[in-house]
């Protein structure tokens, strides 16, 4: 199932983005690389852009339908778009900030570990 997301997730990000490596950055390319090292999970650049776009047009369709006036409906509609797009790069960045604390709490306790044997 997840296979088959990523594909689909990977044709739409070809559609709208030439060269996604570029667009994405390089620390969401090292993020990507160590979600499919450690997690198995396996999310190109392009598709990992594909899902940005899925996302907001899924979030503008859910804002849409649950405004009870037109007004309303159209802000949601463009807010849940928003935070459709932006919703992957939070969540990549929550990833590199939670890797980085781990990574440093494990140095520590090697240091740690390292001066109790001294």
């Amino acid at each position: 199932m997840i296979n088959i997301l990523n594909i689909f997730a990977h044709k739409t990000g070809s559609i709208f983005v030439k060269d996604a490596k570029k667009k994405i950055g390089i620390l969401n390319m090292r993020i990507l690389k160590i979600l499919e090292e450690d997690e198995g999970i396996i999310v190109t650049p392009g598709s990992f852009i594909g899902y940005k776009i899925i996302l907001c047009i899924l979030f503008s369709i859910g804002g849409l339908l649950f405004g009870s006036s037109l007004f309303f409906s159209m802000l949601l509609g463009i807010g849940g778009g928003i935070a459709g797009y932006f919703l992957p790069d939070i969540l990549i960045n929550l990833l590199s900030v939670i890797f980085y604390l781990f990574q440093h709490v494990v140095i520590r306790h090697i240091l740690y570990l390292d001066a109790e044997q001294h």
